[in-house]
């Protein structure tokens, strides 16, 4: 299953979920609103899976990192879930 956020704006530091992960897993990406592509680094194929965990603040990483160096502006954040369940996404600015 996946699921994209709606834009949002990108000022952060580094991305968590509010997630249920039991069997499965989860990727992410942050795409571009404007094109719907991935943003350089932090694609699908770039993502550190989400593995066997139930937290409310469990931090998205790429290979790269934790998403510091995307540019401001408005972005989204496409998910890719195998039973998983996401119940919020979070920014932080630290």
């Amino acid at each position: 299953a996946g699921l994209t956020t709606k834009p949002l704006p990108f000022k952060s530091r580094g991305l968590s979920l509010n997630i249920n992960v039991e069997k499965g897993y989860c990727i992410a990406e942050i795409i571009d609103v404007e094109n719907g592509e991935p943003y350089p680094g932090y694609s699908f194929y770039d993502s550190i899976p989400i593995l066997q965990t139930n937290s409310i603040n469990t931090k998205l990483l790429w290979k790269k990192g934790s998403a510091p160096d995307i540019p401001a502006g408005e972005w989204a954040l496409r998910l890719r879930l195998r039973h998983a369940s996401v119940f919020a996404v979070k920014s932080s600015s630290q």
